[in-house]
Order: structure tokens, then sequence, then C-alpha cells
């Protein structure tokens, strides 16, 4: 299946308005192995890592930071379970 950012985010917002805190993830490249990240094809869990460094914390409900974080990237979603 091949989505869109505003799948992706639509995605996210659903899980957001359930109260699910979201956060971006790195996404894969075109040929759905390599990672979007600077370590590329050497990266050891692509597509699977936070873009965020304090993610923890910034992991939200906020659609319109969500929006920003999803529309016009190539990124995945994430739920940071627990608190």
């Amino acid at each position: 299946m091949n989505t869109t950012s505003e799948d992706t985010f639509a995605a996210a917002a659903a899980y957001a308005s359930l109260g699910w805190r979201v956060l971006p993830t790195y996404g894969l490249a075109a040929d759905g192995k390599t990672c979007t990240c600077r370590s590329g094809e050497n990266c050891g869990t692509p597509g699977k890592h936070p873009k965020e460094w304090a993610w923890q914390e910034s992991a939200t409900t906020d659609e319109d930071k969500i929006e920003g974080w999803f529309v016009g990237t190539n990124s995945n979603v994430s739920v940071a379970l627990g608190e």
C-alpha cells in the first residue's frame, strides 16, 4: 500500500482524537528498505525510530503540531504508550 502524507496525517489525527499521543518516525525511501534518516542504508532500524530527540516529551495530541509533522513529509506514525 502506498500512502500519502495526507493519509499519514489523517491516521495520526485519528489516533490523537482517541487521546493517544503521537510522534513522527523516519519513513522509508522509494525502495521500501532504506531509511530516510541520515544513516540511510546503514540504519539499523529503517523507518522505525523517532525524528524528535526528546520524543517522550514532544509526543502530542495537538492537531496543529501533528499536521506540521506529517503533511508534506515522508514520516511514519508512532504512538507513545505509557506516561
